[in-house]
């Protein structure tokens, strides 16, 4: 963040033009979008050499800030004039240690070190690979915000960039108006990148709208080498203008809370990095064939070539996979997703308007760097004109393992269109990478539970426990105890039998009575179907 060398007329303008209140950013960081930081509404503070050691210390309403050179490397220290005080001691190089207490409203703090490169004036891209490398303890309260990040602008475009390594409560990639939003690696990491639009005071000294630059690492942490080159070269691959070079420091701020850190090394260079820090735990590789032909409808266990499960987003590729699987040989992996509904659904001539089913499904991910993840199976629908979208059954999953999202469900009478669907429990916000890790679909199974038509013919049957006669006829479907009603009594003799229970006291009449499903002998199917009749879910 940047104070600049602004005149009195130009902070009393800019005061006056926004309430009373010195605005230096709209969104630096706070909770969610509404954050907004404040920067003291005084001149910067002149640039004056300090010592190793030295102990700098700022505070609201006092002396509010300290910044130089030490050792080689630049040095600040600020905090805003809503209250609060903080800290700076130097180290040898570009070390340091800093702790701050700003836990009061729109309280912010910061303490960075690092290198000018403006009097260059070469675009950040054409430097030799320029790395960080880093060592701090870090820790911050859980009240109000902290991160730990590579901080610095470019010119001509004018633009403020941020590596953000480690965070505490919030970052931008949570912001709704983020832009561009996509993964990449760089140092073996996977690093989200994306921009947003900020208006207020510059490094030119004027208040202007300019772009911010964001790369988040997705495996935070507090120590490691990074190739600052490589992300002013993927956000250039984006399409994202890249001016010349301003500066490159490793910066600590807090907003509205307290905490401490000490940097133990910090180093920039402009050689090839020999020693790049991968991330131990890099996502793996899925290798996957993409389906050809239909496959078996609802159910299928994915051990074919073809499936009449379709990808759920424009993004979405999916395909056959033996790396990661459930039962069998194979399995249906899911990526591409850009968003926590990308998914596979499933439209059928099976799902029908009023029936009940039996679904279950097998869902699973493999990921080193997230340890669960929710996902859901749900069903779509058009009905009186209206999409709608009906969560099944969620299920919270861990990574390397597989869950089975099971339920019983009625598709609304009326209803067309209809689809199953498969995709991560749907978040209202912007997806994170989290919302939008890969999986894998195995082992589906979709049974129609709805009473089929019962032919009142003469029929020979075998029940599950003796055999009736083969002249009888249903006198009452449901009958079982043959007084002449369907009731709850039936229910208990046909619970009798599903119990095992040999002495059911059913007579032969009542066995033909009681099959419900139209298939020979007893059986826990006939007491649902006639428990969904007397519940009037379905008349027999």
């Amino acid at each position: 963040m940047y104070r600049g060398n602004y005149t009195r007329k130009q902070i009393e303008r800019h005061t006056r033009k926004h309430g009373g209140i010195f605005i230096m950013k709209r969104r630096f960081f706070g909770m969610m979008s509404a954050a907004v930081m404040a920067l003291a509404s005084i001149p910067a503070a002149p640039v004056s050499a300090a010592s190793v050691g030295q102990k700098l210390s700022v505070q609201s309403g006092g002396n509010p800030q300290e910044r130089g050179n030490c050792d080689g490397y630049s040095y600040e220290v600020w905090i805003d004039n809503t209250g609060g005080s903080g800290s700076m001691t130097l180290g040898s190089g570009g070390t340091f240690s800093t702790e701050w207490s700003a836990t009061m409203s729109r309280g912010n703090f910061l303490a960075r070190r690092g290198r000018s490169y403006d009097a260059d004036r070469k675009k950040a891209t054409s430097y030799e690979t320029t790395v960080l490398n880093y060592a701090a303890d870090y820790t911050a309260s859980s009240q109000g915000n902290s991160r730990l990040c590579v901080y610095g602008w470019f010119r001509d475009p004018l633009t403020e960039y941020y590596i953000i390594e480690d965070f505490k409560n919030w970052c931008p990639s949570q912001d709704a108006n983020k832009q561009d939003s996509k993964m990449v690696t760089i140092d073996g990491a996977q690093y989200e990148i994306f921009w947003l639009w900020h208006e207020g005071p510059d490094i030119t000294g004027r208040s202007s709208r300019f772009k911010q630059y964001f790369s988040v690492r997705q495996n935070r942490r507090t120590s490691g080498s990074i190739t600052v080159t490589d992300h002013f070269k993927a956000w250039e691959k984006a399409g994202w203008g890249i001016g010349t070079l301003y500066e490159i420091a490793l910066n600590v701020e807090g907003w509205e809370s307290s905490g401490s850190a000490n940097v133990t090394k910090l180093t920039l260079s402009n050689t090839p990095n020999p020693d790049p820090d991968p991330d131990p735990n890099p996502e793996p590789e899925i290798k996957y064939t993409a389906p050809s032909g239909s496959g078996t409808g609802a159910t299928d266990a994915f051990e074919g070539s073809g499936t009449d499960w379709t990808a759920r987003g424009e993004s979405v590729k999916y395909g056959f996979t033996s790396d990661f699987k459930h039962g069998g040989s194979k399995s249906l992996y899911v990526t591409g997703r850009s968003e926590s509904w990308n998914g596979v659904q499933l439209k059928s001539d099976e799902l029908k308007a009023g029936d009940q089913y039996d679904v279950s499904a097998f869902v699973g991910f493999n990921s080193p760097n997230y340890n669960s993840n929710s996902y859901t199976l749900g069903l779509q629908y058009t009905l009186n004109g209206k999409e709608n979208y009906d969560n099944l059954v969620d299920a919270d999953c861990s990574s390397g393992k597989w869950t089975e999202l099971a339920t019983t469900f009625t598709v609304p009478s009326g209803a067309t269109d209809i689809s199953l669907y498969v995709q991560s429990a749907y978040n209202e916000g912007t997806a994170t990478a989290q919302d939008k890790l890969d999986f894998f679909l195995d082992d589906v199974k979709l049974t129609n539970l709805s009473q089929p038509e019962i032919e009142t013919t003469t029929t020979t049957t075998t029940t599950t426990t003796e055999t009736t006669q083969p002249s009888l006829k249903v006198t009452l479907k449901g009958d079982v105890d043959e007084n002449g009603a369907v009731d709850v009594l039936d229910a208990v003799m046909l619970a009798r039998v599903a119990a095992e229970d040999t002495e059911t006291g059913i007579s032969d009449q009542g066995k033909v009575n009681g099959e419900l499903d139209g298939k020979d002998g007893l059986t826990t199917h006939d007491l649902r179907l006639l428990l969904m009749a007397l519940a009037n879910v379905k008349p027999l």
